[in-house]
């Protein structure tokens, strides 16, 4: 008896094993698909910025096929098992059958009594948790559909010509934006971004200058004006084509959970060792990371946690080097790092800025000196423009933003 028992005791110990090591993998997956998901949500504007969405698809895709594999097999585990349980289902009706010739019951009163409560049962509860499926699948449905829904009427406009790089200038010619149900964030601007040249936009809180980047970038349509690339509209340029050709650098910078030399290759998959040895030079990281314990293959934990700001910002630097961009953006890139950490990156801008076109949103007006033309906006207007010593002899609205910054 007891090695009969022992006998139908342990394929149901190992099953319960495996279905464990199931439930942990599943568990595990789960939070690696959750910890994908919000990455590439909470970094989208740089995702779409490098114009990587593919890149980003395809990482959710596998996160998720993960997910589903360990969830697939942890399901039918968790469905398999129950059935696993029939024999003695078999077990107990020779019990009862047993017992009711013992007790002289009719057969067939005792077969159809069993057969109508095994039915019964099975129906009620097979019932029961299809209803409580539906109706919890149900609301996770309308928000899918609807945020499908909302997809759709908010894809991006793309032409088709392809972006080769910029000859001579990317200008803004009367560009009005506004946010819908807001007022006009940027009215009637007009600038011009020679190439080869460093151009800085500066401006108190709200005054444009982040709206007007996003709008240089093709995040958002012009209400008004245009958009130009050496004469040509961007809304006929292919989008990813043109982000394909432009670094940027956004004022929260953040890194992938990742090494940093994948953070490196995430921007260009094709770089070699120089390349990325070279980028990091540039942007005055590649001293640090050699003194980290692990180089170029730390982890630096979710959004780059395991770093200082201000490495996390040459890391995002060298990101945007790499990929020798024709134009590259930097959106108030020292606003929130140290004396010492600003001085790097601004050595960093000064050297690159050499090399290629710059567009500067500045917070600290000190890190524009060598600008080689600087508009000043406020409310959504260029109220001021000129190169910085010119705007400092003028004694104007930007004389006053230095003056108040010194103080």
């Amino acid at each position: 008896s007891l090695g009969v028992s022992l006998l139908f005791a342990v394929p149901f110990i190992l099953l319960g094993k495996y279905s464990y090591r199931l439930g942990v993998l599943n568990t595990t997956t789960s939070n690696h698909t959750k910890s994908v998901i919000q990455e590439n949500i909470s970094l989208a504007k740089i995702v779409l910025g490098f114009g990587k969405q593919q890149k980003s698809v395809d990482s959710l895709a596998n996160a998720f096929d993960a997910h589903r594999d360990a969830t697939l097999k942890s399901q039918f585990l968790s469905i398999a098992i129950p059935i696993l349980y029939d024999p003695f289902g078999v077990v107990m009706i020779v019990i009862a059958l047993f017992t009711a010739r013992r007790f002289n019951v009719p057969l067939s009163e005792l077969m159809v009594l069993l057969l109508a409560l095994r039915q019964v049962a099975f129906s009620v509860g097979n019932l029961t948790a299809q209803k409580n499926s539906l109706e919890n699948f149900f609301p996770s449905y309308e928000q899918i559909e609807n945020l499908r829904n909302r997809a759709k009427r908010l894809k991006q406009k793309s032409g088709e010509k392809c972006f080769n790089g910029i000859e001579r200038e990317i200008s803004l010619q009367n560009v009005s934006f506004s946010y819908p149900g807001h007022g006009e964030v940027l009215s009637a601007v007009s600038v011009r971004v020679p190439k080869g040249k460093m151009i800085a936009f500066v401006g108190g809180s709200g005054a444009g200058k982040s709206t007007l980047i996003d709008v240089i970038l093709g995040f958002h349509s012009p209400s008004d004006g245009r958009v130009l690339c050496d004469g040509v509209s961007l809304a006929e340029f292919e989008i990813n084509s043109f982000r394909r050709k432009v670094g940027y650098v956004p004022q929260d910078s953040a890194l992938f959970n990742m090494t940093i030399k994948d953070n490196l290759l995430w921007a260009l998959e094709t770089a070699q060792e120089k390349d990325i040895i070279s980028a990091c030079c540039q942007a005055n990281a590649d001293e640090f990371i050699r003194q980290l314990p692990e180089g170029y293959n730390t982890f630096v934990g979710d959004r780059g946690v395991r770093l200082s700001g201000g490495q996390v910002q040459r890391i995002a630097l060298a990101r945007s080097i790499l990929r020798k961009p024709e134009l590259l953006i930097l959106d108030e890139a020292t606003s929130a790092l140290d004396t010492h950490s600003e001085k790097l990156i601004q050595q960093a801008i000064e050297t690159i800025a050499k090399k290629t076109t710059v567009i500067v949103i500045a917070h600290r007006l000190s890190t524009i000196v060598n600008a080689d033309y600087v508009y000043v906006l406020e409310k959504g207007r260029i109220v001021e423009e000129g190169t910085y010593r010119w705007l400092m002899e003028n004694n104007g609205y930007f004389n006053r933003m230095v003056a108040m910054q010194t103080l």
